[in-house]
């Protein structure tokens, strides 16, 4: 096998933050570094706590402050980071600059495109019809100069594809991939009677976690001895705290703030059903797809890439969003049959391991880049 092309992998936000570009990087860069892969990584740091340099086993990671400049107008900082990005991209040479879009990074990497030319792969991990993408704007700019965009579910993608019709054949799906559970799953704890309900994610208007507070005022209803737990926080945890009080179920809803992403297997483990009541076009829904690999039926909102991580009543059941009567009636429906909601359990365990595994994405990563990488 040819020596990998070497590396420079760009996202503004990485570990230690928690999200799902940071968990999805912090598993597949070691999976490339073990292919021998040449990895060098740039990310920003948002409040300066971190250090500049690190070595993550082998993987040089360095942080630079680039969305601080722009967002305080330091012209100083800025010119002092698009110079160290240029001596970064002279030093290591790299064949493959992978950018992980945002608007920084965007801008960054075309303003120092010409210090050490090399092929770019862009991926988009949302929708970006907000976004102005014609000729001169950051977005239309960075289409243009990408030899290969990638979208982590169909629904990106086609987003991609309306907004930059001459994307269309240098795209592709390659879906998040998620490190599978190192031992099989247990099942669940709780009895049929007392089910435990798990949202996980950020507490935030969009994540639509008010719903499912609501929801789960119908179904202490049906079942009085079910818990919900909210795994995550955010701006809008004491709202959802207040609702849960004036609703009369602060007492079965544990508000536990975020959990660590080795810890969440767990913490899936202990649940009869995963909630997503998001809002917003979710680009994929990582919950959805660890929730699969613990065995865990998931109950999500039709929106964006969830569509794609659930598969409605094989692996879990999908509801409109915006509507908790009906993420309430579903629940209650799924609940009150156990050995069907055991069935899509397994059902889409099976299934993500087949479409979701980290092998799989490493794959698909480690043929695009030689091929882009080939192209001279």
């Amino acid at each position: 096998m040819t020596t990998p092309p070497r590396l420079f992998y760009w996202a503004e936000v990485l570990w230690p933050s928690i999200g799902g570009i940071e968990t999805f990087s912090h598993a597949l860069l070691p999976r490339l570094a073990a292919r021998g892969y040449d990895v060098h990584v740039l990310t920003g740091d948002a409040d300066g706590s971190l250090p500049d340099h690190e070595d993550m086993d082998g993987i040089v990671l360095r942080r630079l402050p680039l969305r601080a400049a722009m967002s305080r107008g330091d012209p100083g900082l800025l010119m002092e980071n698009l110079r160290q990005v240029r001596a970064l991209k002279q030093h290591i040479a790299p064949d493959i600059v992978h950018l992980n879009f945002s608007g920084p990074m965007a801008f960054y990497h075309l303003r120092t495109a010409q210090a050490a030319p090399a092929r770019t792969v862009t991926t988009l991990h949302g929708p970006v019809s907000g976004l102005r993408g014609g000729a001169g704007t950051l977005l239309g700019d960075i289409f243009d100069r990408s030899d290969w965009v990638v979208a982590h579910s169909q629904a990106v993608l086609e987003d991609a594809r309306t907004v930059a019709p001459a994307v269309a054949g240098r795209s592709s799906l390659i879906h998040y991939g998620v490190e599978p559970p190192r031992a099989d799953p247990a099942p669940a704890t709780a009895p049929h009677d007392a089910p435990h309900l798990l949202c996980a994610g950020r507490l935030v208007p969009e994540k639509g976690m008010d719903l499912a507070v609501a929801a789960f005022a119908a179904i202490l209803r049906h079942f009085p001895s079910a818990r919900m737990t909210m795994a995550g926080d955010g701006p809008e945890r004491e709202a959802l705290e207040r609702q849960a009080r004036s609703l009369g179920v602060a007492e079965s809803i544990d508000f536990i703030g975020w959990v660590q992403p080795g810890d969440m297997p767990a913490l899936m483990a202990r649940a009869t059903l995963v909630i997503m009541p998001s809002r917003w076009q979710e680009p994929f829904g990582l919950v959805a797809v660890e929730a699969a690999l613990q065995s865990k039926p998931m109950l999500a909102a039709a929106v964006g890439g969830l569509r794609e991580a659930v598969e409605d009543g094989v692996t879990g059941r999908l509801v409109p969003g915006d509507d908790a009567v009906a993420l309430a009636e579903a629940a209650i429906a799924m609940l009150s049959d156990p050995a069907a909601l055991a069935a899509m359990g397994l059902r889409g365990r099976d299934r993500a391991q087949r479409l979701f595994g980290m092998d799989t994405v490493v794959d698909a990563l480690d043929r695009l880049y030689r091929r882009i990488a080939a192209r001279g």
